[in-house]
C-alpha cells in the first residue's frame, strides 16, 4: 500500500492505495492485509485523534485491488445474474459488502456496472470457471467526518490492456464556506502586496534579487555615463 495525507484549510484528507492478498479463499488474509495497512501507515497526525488511521481524518479514500469477490454460486446461475444485468443479487454474494472484520466506518458508490475481474486481456469477454467468478475486485472505498457526496462511481469497459477493468470515482466535498476560502486568500494577497509595497522581497529560500532590479540599476548607470562631461566611447 502506499498513502498520501494533506489539508486544505481546515480539513485533512488522506487516499491510499493498495493490492490486497487474492484468491477466493483469503478472505481472512485481506482483512487482515487492511487492518495492517491502518494501523502501520505512517503518515501525518490528521486533524482527528484515533486508531486506525482513517479515523484522523476529515476524508478518507482507500482504493486499488482489494481482492474480494463473488462467492457462494453456481457459474450458471451467476452468467444468468450478468446477462440479466441484475447487479443488485449478485451484491448479496460480494465478500466485501458482507464484511464485518475490516474496513468499518466506510462506504463505497452504488456497484452498477459489471464485475471487474477477470477478462481475457484484450477483449470483453471473461475468463470464467467455478475457481474464478468475475468479481468487483476493483474497488474506491471512502470514510468520512463531514459533508461528501458521491457524483459517480463506474468502471472504464474500454480499457482492455489487463485482465482487471480500472474503476474511478467523483465526489463532492465541503471543504470550507466559500466565504473563508475568499477571505483566507484575500488575507494572503493583502500581506503580500503590503511586504511589496515596503520593498521587502518575497520570502524564498534562495531566491535571487528580482531581474527588474537588474534592470533599473542598467538603465540608471547608462543614464549617469551619458551625462557625465569628459566621457566617450570605446
Amino acid at each position: 500500500a502506499i498513502g498520501i495525507s494533506f489539508q486544505i484549510q481546515d480539513r485533512s484528507l488522506m487516499f491510499c492505495n493498495a493490492h490486497l492478498t487474492g484468491k477466493r479463499d483469503n478472505l481472512a488474509a485481506r482483512n487482515a492485509n487492511y487492518l495492517e495497512i491502518t494501523h502501520r501507515l505512517k503518515l501525518p497526525a490528521g486533524t482527528h485523534h484515533g486508531s486506525p488511521i482513517a479515523d484522523r481524518f476529515d476524508f478518507c479514500f482507500f482504493m486499488g485491488d482489494l481482492n474480494y469477490r463473488i462467492d457462494k454460486i453456481e457459474e450458471a446461475r451467476f452468467m444468468e445474474l450478468l446477462n440479466d444485468a441484475n447487479f443488485e443479487a449478485l451484491h448479496v454474494h460480494d465478500q466485501l459488502l458482507l464484511n464485518t472484520s475490516a474496513f468499518q466506518g466506510f462506504s463505497e458508490g452504488h456497484l452498477a456496472f459489471p464485475p471487474t475481474f477477470r477478462y481475457v486481456v484484450g477483449t470483453d469477454r471473461y475468463d470464467i470457471d467455478q475457481r474464478h467468478i468475475p468479481s468487483w475486485t476493483d474497488r474506491i472505498l471512502y470514510s468520512t467526518q463531514s459533508d461528501c457526496r458521491v457524483i459517480n462511481y463506474d468502471s472504464y469497459d474500454n480499457i482492455s490492456e489487463s485482465s482487471h477493468r480500472p474503476v474511478w470515482a467523483a465526489f463532492e466535498l465541503r471543504i470550507a464556506e466559500p466565504d473563508a476560502l475568499w477571505d483566507a486568500w484575500y488575507e494572503g494577497q493583502s500581506k503580500l502586496v503590503a511586504r511589496l509595497n515596503d520593498g521587502a522581497k518575497p520570502q524564498r529560500a534562495g531566491a535571487h534579487e528580482p531581474r527588474v532590479d537588474h534592470k533599473r540599476r542598467d538603465v540608471a548607470s547608462a543614464h549617469k555615463s551619458a551625462a557625465s562631461p569628459g566621457q566617450g566611447t570605446s
